[in-house]
């Protein structure tokens, strides 16, 4: 004779949900890989005018006090 065992004979308690476990992930994440910057003409040139004023005040600040 065989006895069969079913889960409403059998007390099992329920478990409570409190948190969703994180996903394990031992990949990197990927960064998106952006695009160079690039510059127009009138954008170099403006920089370079910018940086060349700068020196030129400098040199000339040094030189008076020479």
């Amino acid at each position: 004779m065989e006895s069969e065992v079913t889960t409403e004979s059998l007390h099992v308690p329920e478990l409570d949900v409190t948190a969703t476990p994180e996903p394990v992930t031992d990949l990197p994440e990927e960064k998106p890989v952006d695009a160079p910057k690039t510059f127009t003409q009138e954008e170099l040139d403006a920089a370079i005018g910018k940086r060349l004023a700068r020196g030129q005040r400098k040199w000339e600040q040094q030189r008076q006090h020479s």
